[in-house]
């Protein structure tokens, strides 16, 4: 939990975009950026921003929308060196201190972040910049219903800025959705990014016509499941996997994922498994690799099984890398978040506890994480990825994602150079991208959750992309070589993670 408790005023009177004592020539500027920046259109936007801000140094509207262009632009180490000329050149602005916060919240710099967007509503309690970025704290630590409450209120202040619209959008059903996602799509250059995501979400939104996702259908009640122990073409350890049946007419294998929800195979399985493609556009699968991101087809299964579990109108992903000569696909653990998750690594077993009746009265109601059960830890959730805090050499904390899909254990690259680790060449390794160039890092002390371990050589590798993909810089991967010791209880309603080892 952070250290402080966010406070914040219930009139909403100020708008974005204020341009105190600025010339018609600056507030021109600053509005035709704002457009740029609104229309995912990030380059045009950094040119504007920056010309902002070479006639007025002191405008802290120019310096969070030129922080918040260079993050869409995945220019990170950019969005850093804005975020630090605006605190020197404006500290006392809610918008500066506001781009400060999303810096630190992307360089995984949580608390710092926190205390960036704490300094911003002591100067403007209603600056939505810095209700959205509070929110999306709260929303790592698992308060959901805090983090919707901070982004209805910025969506009050400011229901123009497409990322505040989305967030809505998703709170709408039945008739109201489509045309609220239709509006944010007309927001978007139609060439961007971000439209090319939400075209896909409309047009597979369209083609499920309100049908209810996700739908359990099996009794909910405890489960178990045993896990299979899946090897690479060279014997080695791959991971865990578990069978999953299709439509009650195919079966696969498919590698536990520890972060991540939902089901992804290979297209030659989904056509097996007959499942229901739900339009021809794609989304971009994002990952480990230097390969361009595979195109991510949106399919729908009509019945899943999974041992005594079973679901109906299930999402599934299907891109062209999910299979490999080892296993079929990959099963995200959130797809089970509604359980308290039990995988015991070393016995190669799954169980499944039904929670008590009155933590679900209303499951689809967001709530906010209670306090930590005993031996439990607080994770910070970036959707369905989980991250903890780990050191390296004893050294500051960084965010690790919690990853069984990994074969090995992870460190960044450019956190590798950061914290003076040797390193040697060594052969590619693949992800989801493709392959990727590798170094070794060598005497890497690893140390989480209470645990330690001594990793004399470990993988590093730019986890640019995936960091870009979620949103906040990654330290590294917890993989198989430190998960195989342990049985790990993830509690996703209360965002924490029970690490024991037998």
């Amino acid at each position: 939990m952070f250290r402080k408790a966010l406070q914040v005023a219930g009139i909403f009177s100020v708008l974005i975009g204020s341009a105190v004592g600025a010339s018609p020539d600056v507030v021109g500027s600053l509005s035709d950026a704002r457009k740029e920046l609104f229309a995912a259109r990030y380059p045009g936007a950094i040119e504007l921003y920056r010309k902002v801000l070479i006639e007025d140094p002191s405008q802290g509207e120019a310096y969070y929308g030129l922080v918040r262009a260079f993050i869409g632009e995945r220019r990170a180490k950019d969005a850093y060196a804005a975020a630090t000329e605006g605190i020197a050149k404006a500290p006392q602005s809610a918008a500066t201190q506001s781009a400060a916060g999303m810096a630190e919240y992307r360089r995984g710099n949580l608390e710092q972040s926190e205390h960036h967007y704490l300094n911003a509503l002591k100067l403007d309690p209603n600056y939505p910049g810095a209700l959205r970025g509070m929110a999306m704290l709260y929303s790592a630590i698992s308060r959901f219903k805090s983090s919707r409450d901070l982004m209805a209120k910025a969506y009050l202040l400011l229901p123009e800025d497409p990322a505040l619209a989305l967030y809505h959008a998703g709170t709408l059903s039945g008739a109201e959705l489509i045309p609220a996602l239709e509006k944010v799509l007309a927001m978007y250059d139609p060439e961007s990014r971000e439209a090319r995501s939400l075209r896909a979400r409309v047009a597979s939104d369209k083609t499920l016509a309100g049908r209810h996702l996700r739908r359990l259908t099996s009794p909910y009640q405890d489960a178990e499941m045993k896990l299979i122990r899946l090897y690479d073409s060279a014997n080695h350890p791959r991971g865990l996997g578990v069978k999953v049946r299709f439509n009650n007419r195919q079966t696969a294998t498919l590698l536990l994922n520890t972060s991540g929800s939902g089901f992804s195979l290979s297209p030659a399985m989904a056509e097996k498994a007959g499942l229901e493609l739900l339009t021809d556009l794609t989304t971009e699968m994002n990952g480990i690799g230097s390969q361009a991101p595979p195109d991510t087809f949106h399919y729908v299964a009509a019945q899943i099984q999974i041992g005594s579990v079973e679901f109906a109108d299930y999402p599934v992903s299907v891109y062209r890398t999910a299979r490999t000569a080892d296993f079929d696909g990959y099963i995200g653990l959130g797809t089970f978040q509604r359980f308290l998750i039990t995988v015991d690594f070393p016995g190669a077993v799954m169980r499944l506890a039904a929670r008590p009746k009155e933590e679900l009265a209303a499951p689809d109601e967001p709530v906010d994480a209670r306090a930590l059960a005993p031996g439990f830890q607080r994770v910070f959730r970036f959707g369905s990825d989980l991250t903890t805090q780990t050191s390296v050499n004893k050294e500051k904390a960084r965010l690790f994602l919690i990853d069984s899909a990994a074969a090995t254990n992870l460190i960044d690259s450019d956190f590798a150079r950061e914290a003076s680790l040797t390193t040697d060449s060594r052969t590619p390794i693949s992800g989801a991208q493709g392959a990727a160039r590798t170094l070794i890092a060598k005497g890497v002390w690893l140390s989480f959750g209470g645990f330690h371990q001594d990793n004399p050589a470990m993988y590093s590798v730019s986890l640019q992309g995936l960091s870009d993909s979620i949103g906040v810089a990654l330290g590294g991967a917890l993989g198989m070589p430190v998960l195989s010791y342990l049985t790990l209880t993830i509690d996703y309603r209360n965002g924490s993670v029970h690490f024991a080892q037998k």
